[in-house]
């Protein structure tokens, strides 16, 4: 629950500098906890962490959600189908 918890804060953050000090503080957890959570959710392939380029052309990590879309959009359509098949 608290994993789940944790990918809903992410997302509210959207697309975002990886930085989990940050995370720990504003979620009041300990550095270690943040980041077993980050692991599992990358294991589960739900996030990732590219780098890429900032506005100021400095490269830095980013959390990315375009995984966790995709599985999301998967299960939307899946469920769509399947009220339309039993219509």
């Amino acid at each position: 629950m608290e994993e789940f918890v944790f990918l809903m804060y992410l997302y509210h953050l959207g697309d975002c500098p990886f930085n989990p000090n940050k995370f720990a503080e504003e979620l009041n957890m300990e550095l270690p906890i943040v980041m077993k959570y980050i692991g599992s959710l990358m294991d589960k392939g739900f996030i990732k962490v590219e780098v890429c380029k900032n506005d100021k052309g400095v490269m830095e990590e980013i959390v990315m959600f375009d995984d966790f879309y995709q599985k999301l959009s998967l299960f939307v359509m899946e469920e769509a189908n399947q009220v339309s098949e039993e219509q």
